[in-house]
């Protein structure tokens, strides 16, 4: 379902982190009454970002990256969305070969961490990163897997 159209660039209407991801949907930062997002303070701060890179971490260590037009990242802050990758985007080894025992099948959710928003001066001034959680769902588990994501993984061994 499209929602908006700003220039070239088409704004689609995303599922909500609530919908999908139970009581774990508290992003790190959103909207609250009328207040402003981290995202758009942020994109108040550095005028020149025109391009949000969502970068997570798959099995094999590789960043890999989903870049979204800057109107898209702030629709995604504002209504609390997710991003939707294909499972072979966390599946494959650094080879791109796939890893046998993971089942292929389901979806898988990016869910931006805004605190760990960043400018990419050295690579190109439009630009900016941001690191994201993962939960997966597959066919045979109806309940989110927040167990898939290495930013999750890393978080419980540093509170231990």
């Amino acid at each position: 379902m499209r929602i908006a159209t700003t220039g070239a660039c088409t704004i689609y209407n995303m599922v909500s982190n609530e919908s999908l991801l139970g009581n774990h949907a508290t992003p790190s930062s959103g909207t609250e009454g009328g207040k402003s997002t981290a995202l758009q303070e942020f994109v108040a701060l550095h005028p020149s970002i025109c391009f949000v890179r969502c970068q997570w971490q798959d099995h094999s260590g590789v960043v890999r990256a989903r870049v979204v037009p800057i109107e898209h990242a702030l629709s995604l802050a504002a209504n609390k969305r997710t991003l939707h990758v294909p499972p072979c985007a966390f599946q494959l080894t650094v080879t791109n070969d796939s890893i046998p025992e993971i089942d292929p099948r389901g979806n898988h959710r990016l869910i931006p961490d805004w605190s760990s928003l960043r400018t990419r001066p050295t690579f190109d001034s439009s630009y900016a990163s941001v690191m994201c959680r993962v939960v997966e769902h597959l066919p045979s588990r109806p309940e989110p897997n927040w167990n898939f994501c290495p930013r999750r993984a890393l978080v419980t061994v540093v509170e231990k």
